[in-house]
């Protein structure tokens, strides 16, 4: 499986805009192969939200897209802005430090 990061920052003043879009229903549905673990949010001067997906390692671009998709939806924010970062198991990256 693969598993995607997804950072998002937004101004706090504009907390209530997001919510308004997030319960609207109006942005894209993601794939049913694609499926939200975790989500954290830190409050401060701007909200940061974290999200952790999980998908089949054979879907992953098609998760990029859909998580793409799903995100420009609230781009309508001003100063909204996401980052999705694929995960490696921590295994797997060691295996890729030059000895």
């Amino acid at each position: 499986m693969v598993h995607i990061l997804v950072t998002g920052t937004y101004p706090a003043h504009l907390g209530q805009e997001m919510v308004n879009i997030y319960l609207s229903g109006k942005q894209p549905k993601y794939p049913d192969f694609v499926k939200k673990i975790h989500n954290w949010v830190v409050m401060d001067n701007e909200v940061k939200t974290y999200a952790v997906y999980e998908a089949p390692d054979d879907k992953t671009y098609e998760t990029l897209l859909a998580i793409g998709k799903r995100h420009t939806a609230y781009t309508a924010i001003e100063g909204y802005k996401y980052k999705p970062e694929v995960l490696i198991e921590e295994k797997d990256a060691l295996a890729m430090i030059p000895k």
